[in-house]
């Protein structure tokens, strides 16, 4: 496992098939003090922002 101060890990409920408002619903984790940390809804909407829409490729990892 790679971990670096600076990145968020990003997961996804049901495989991406997520339909929620953003954040809402996703797990969205920070480093913190030797472990992962799940950050609340309101603290991955502050520290991830997302742009405009645009065409969105889905993978399926299963």
């Amino acid at each position: 496992m790679a971990s670096s101060k600076k990145a968020l890990s990003i997961v996804f409920p049901f495989y991406g098939h997520w339909s929620q408002r953003w954040p809402v619903g996703v797990g969205v984790h920070e480093w913190q003090r030797g472990y992962w940390h799940l950050l609340g809804d309101a603290t991955a909407g502050r520290r991830i922002r997302l742009d405009q829409p645009s065409t969105i490729l889905e993978m399926d990892f299963r």
